[in-house]
């Protein structure tokens, strides 16, 4: 007899500082179980998927990251290391981190998404939690009003932003990241959207100076552009640019942002 899978919830005990993904994570963290307990996977188990668990961030969306080594501390906890931060597009609650006190759940096949019409994307929804077999509405569930955002829809931030000189042009190149049939290694991912589109946008610091849309995973950034935008210096010491796939559905993406040194 198989037993029933059971979502673990807890607490962070000590805080989760800020971090990036696409590496190795060597800094711990601590967190307290309602119940249940945690086990430590091999590295192939970990990038196969094991160990998933999301953690309430700084800026109250959830944070998807992994852990290879679990061990039980004296007084309970579950200490927590080798991590690998900001998975399934939430490298933005990664770079924020959690507090004390932070909310997570183990996520295990007890753990599913809920699935809804596109149409209802922006609508705010009563959600009712409790007990399996009480009945909704009795005091032993809670109610909260979400509102449904199509984050599993929204395309994953573009990677290996780069800027180089092409005369008095620049060049800026991306590669774009798909959410389904990713892990293929021949080839090109698939692109999952009805047509290949980005926003592209060039900042001085924090102010965004140049808005435009490209079909292609890369853009020139023409002289005349940049005169307009910096001057005649050209591009100042504040230079950066930011990538997001565009979607039908949703919009634009997670944007992936680069600072630029050019030589």
């Amino acid at each position: 007899m198989v037993a029933p899978a059971r979502s673990v919830i807890g607490r962070l005990t000590t805080a989760l500082p800020p971090g990036t993904s696409g590496r190795w994570d060597r800094r711990e963290v601590e967190v307290c179980l309602s119940f249940g307990t945690l086990s430590s996977r091999s590295e192939e188990d970990v990038f196969n998927g094991a160990n998933l668990l999301a953690v309430e961030s700084q800026n109250g969306s959830f944070e998807v990251l992994q852990f290879q080594s679990a061990d039980l501390q004296p007084n309970g906890h579950w200490q927590l290391a080798k991590l690998l931060r900001g998975q399934g597009g939430s490298e933005i609650e990664a770079q924020v981190g959690a507090p004390i006190g932070a909310r997570v759940v183990l996520l295990t096949p007890a753990v599913t998404q809920a699935v809804f019409p596109a149409d209802l994307r922006g609508l705010a929804l009563d959600w009712l939690a409790g007990p399996e077999k009480d009945i909704p509405g009795t005091a032993n569930f809670s109610s909260k009003n979400l509102t449904v955002q199509g984050r599993g829809l929204t395309p994953l931030a573009p990677v290996h932003l780069r800027a180089k000189k092409a005369g008095d042009d620049i060049h800026l190149s991306w590669i774009r990241r798909t959410r389904i049939h990713g892990d293929n290694w021949e080839g090109e991912v698939p692109l999952n959207e009805r047509d290949e589109r980005y926003a592209v946008s060039i900042f001085d610091g924090e102010r965004e100076l140049r808005r435009v849309e490209t079909t292609n995973p890369e853009y020139f950034y023409k002289a005349g552009e940049i005169a307009q935008d910096f001057g005649a210096g050209g591009p100042s010491a504040d230079f950066a640019f930011s990538i997001a796939q565009t979607s039908d559905l949703v919009g634009d993406g997670f944007a992936a942002k680069r600072e630029v040194i050019l030589n």
